[in-house]
């Protein structure tokens, strides 16, 4: 795949998450997904995916290891970034999440699971208008994401 098709794929992708169809949003979803953890290959892919699942089974701070070291080891790759991101929300490390969150965004602007993230940061932060403007970002990619609405709503009832 050359860049070009490459930023044509991503672009389709990015439109068909603005599609009436929930199906053709949620493969779109999917795709983008699949994408982004498989950006530095299968190695990495299988790092990050063993992380999840230490996640899932709230071993917070090994997680926090796998995701760090594959930073460590590809530092443009943005979902390792996320995941570290992820980590460390649920470790309540609210300042250092929001800084992986907006390095994950710095090396993929489109990141709409960052942008949700980094927004869910402010809102623990007392940031509710920052949250807001994250929340907004989300929506403008992915528009059919209801949970971002409601964050975005409850964010706008604590700025007014």
């Amino acid at each position: 795949m050359t860049d070009a098709s490459g930023r044509a794929e991503l672009e389709a992708l990015l439109v068909a998450l603005h599609d009436g169809d929930p199906g053709v949003r949620e493969r779109a979803t999917a795709e983008l997904w699949d994408r982004w953890f498989n950006d530095k290959g299968p190695k990495a892919r299988r790092m990050l995916e063993y992380g999840s699942t230490l996640l899932g089974v709230e071993r917070y701070a090994e997680a926090l290891a796998i995701f760090e070291q594959l930073v460590a080891a590809h530092p443009d790759f943005a979902e390792a970034h996320n995941k570290k991101a992820t980590a460390l929300y649920v470790m309540r490390r609210f300042e250092e999440s929001r800084a992986a969150c907006q390095e994950t965004l710095r090396l993929n602007d489109v990141h709409f699971g960052a942008w949700h993230g980094l927004g869910l940061c402010e809102m623990e932060l007392g940031h509710f208008l920052a949250a807001q403007r994250a929340f907004a970002r989300a929506l403008e990619i992915q528009p059919h994401a209801h949970r971002n609405r409601e964050l975005f709503d409850r964010c706008r009832e604590q700025v007014n």
